[in-house]
């Protein structure tokens, strides 16, 4: 994933789904992103360390 989002190829469709995501809930973007941001990035490092340990 991170390859994928360094890319550009996801920053639209993940910047669109969190407008979307932000209005439905009354929330602010950029509010909702600095939340997500931790989470997000323990995702990240644990699915990169579970691929490593895989292989």
């Amino acid at each position: 994933m991170g390859s994928i989002w360094t890319g550009g190829g996801c920053l639209v469709p993940c910047a669109f789904g969190l407008a979307a995501t932000a209005g439905i809930t009354g929330v602010s973007p950029i509010e909702l992103a600095r939340r997500n941001f931790i989470p997000v990035l323990c995702g990240l490092f644990v699915s990169t360390v579970l691929a490593i340990c895989l292989m």
